[in-house]
């Protein structure tokens, strides 16, 4: 059975690869939110009423921010191979 903290570790790794998705569409550190809905639609299968859920976390995040009619994506610190190696690190699978 996973743990409450594990549960927290994965849905934030999940979190980092929508974004770092998100930032990979976007141009010149900028995307709309429709076209922000459909990479999370398109790329992680996400339906469509629970975007803006996830649009929100990534902004109490602090991975984007809201700037009018777009959003200011956040350059990721680190690669999604990192990411998934440190994951698995904290959750003892290697």
């Amino acid at each position: 059975m996973v743990n409450e903290r594990e549960r927290i570790t994965i849905l934030l790794g999940l979190n980092y690869f929508i974004h770092e998705r998100i930032y990979l569409k976007s141009k010149h550190g900028y995307i709309t939110k429709e076209d922000a809905n459909l990479v999370m639609w398109r790329n992680h299968n996400i339906p469509k009423n629970e975007c803006p859920i996830i649009l929100k976390s990534l902004e109490i995040l602090g991975l984007l921010v809201e700037d009018g009619e777009l959003f200011k994506v956040i350059k990721p610190a680190k690669d999604s191979e990192r990411i998934v190696f440190e994951l698995k690190k904290k959750l003892k699978m290697i």
